[in-house]
């Protein structure tokens, strides 16, 4: 069963396909495009609300980079528009040197201050292994989750009422809840039966977090969003005007993301997370599906890359070959619903959360994934 207009399939979770054959993330995406509009006057009076809540304070509103396009662009996007930014990024280690480089060029380039979030080693590899040596198949939820701790951390050290993200529904998509779930009860169960170090320096974020940064009125809007956001002319724009660096395709720019997202996923849970992006970009009109169709039956990973991913996974987290066979092996499996999560608490705190979308304090997508369950 597949999707007649993206490449949805069912290796997505309870893929539902109307009468015309068109799943349930194609409407979504129609859905989104209705609600955000490409549109200067709204990414304006966006532009103009955040600047007005920064006024007599140091910065209108924190960003999170990684040194890839997306957070780099919204950097440049932020500069044009005259919000001061304060750039934040959560350093697991695991960074390339080329996003190591594109972080530093960037914001020096436009003259922006910028957070290092350096999580103890040891912590992370023991959060990492944990995942890993549980079969749980959500391995990169504390990068994921981290990140926003320390978005929020940033924002209300400074008073700053706007944390602005990177995200582009017309070019990533949404990942379904069966194949990525975060959240901290979840990843403090994992770490707790598997992990082998005291969690000090790792920014941990509870629910009671989540709810209390929503109840202090620091929104969460996607400025990308009002934008006709095109992969391929971002990547030339920043290349060209700042000598920014492409690192080899989404999501390479942090290694052990890279093992996750195109190795560990699709050796061992069988998702091609390629599906998500390239049916975003079809539903975009920045693909057609036969060439989406022939681009899936290409290795993900180049042999040189894959080779270079592994042999660092396996020398840092100290796994012989015995022991990654068996994290690799698709008989040891684990999911969410084998851990105490926030699950049930996301669903009963609905309503709070949908006033919480609708005032931009958690994303759109937080909302119909965890609460509605999309």
């Amino acid at each position: 069963m597949e999707c007649k207009r993206c490449v949805s399939d069912d290796s997505f979770p309870n893929l539902a396909l109307d009468g015309n054959g068109v799943c349930g993330y194609c409407r979504t995406h129609s859905d989104m495009e209705e609600a955000y509009p490409v549109s200067e006057d709204k990414l304006e009076a966006l532009a103009g609300e955040t600047i007005q809540s920064g006024m007599n304070k140091p910065f209108d509103a924190v960003v999170g980079i990684s040194g890839g396009k997306d957070s780099s662009y919204l950097l440049y996007l932020c500069h044009e528009l005259g919000i001061r930014v304060l750039a934040v990024h959560y350093d697991n280690g695991w960074d390339t040197a080329i996003a190591k480089t594109n972080m530093a060029t960037i914001t020096e380039a436009l003259g922006i201050s910028f957070i290092n979030y350096k999580v103890d080693q040891i912590e992370v590899d023991s959060l990492i292994k944990a995942f890993l040596f549980s079969f749980t198949q959500d391995a990169e939820a504390a990068t994921d989750l981290g990140l926003v701790k320390c978005l929020f951390h940033a924002a209300t050290s400074y008073g700053i009422k706007y944390i602005l993200d990177g995200h582009s529904f017309r070019t990533e998509g949404i990942a379904p809840l069966g194949w990525s779930y975060m959240d901290g009860r979840y990843i403090r169960s994992v770490h707790k039966a598997h992990g082998t170090a005291r969690l000090r320096t790792y920014p941990l974020l509870g629910l009671a977090d989540q709810v209390w940064y929503g109840l202090k009125g620091i929104k969460r809007p996607r400025p990308l969003y009002y934008i006709d956001y095109n992969s391929d002319y971002v990547r030339t724009f920043l290349e060209k005007e700042y000598g920014w660096k492409w690192y080899g395709g989404h999501h390479l720019e942090n290694t052990y993301t890279a093992f996750f997202d195109y190795y560990y996923r699709f050796n061992k849970l069988g998702y091609d997370g390629r599906k998500v992006e390239y049916s975003a970009l079809i539903r975009s009109g920045q693909m057609n599906r036969e060439d989406a169709l022939n681009l899936l039956k290409e290795p993900i990973l180049t042999k040189e890359q894959q080779d270079n991913i592994l042999s660092e996974i396996k020398e840092r987290l100290g796994l012989t070959g015995d022991v990654f066979a068996r994290i690799m092996n698709p008989i040891y499996r684990m999911t969410k619903d084998d851990w105490p999560t926030y699950r049930i608490h996301f669903k009963l705190l609905k309503p709070l959360f949908w006033a919480m979308a609708k005032t931009k304090r958690i994303p759109d997508s937080f909302y119909l994934k965890y609460c509605k369950g999309v």
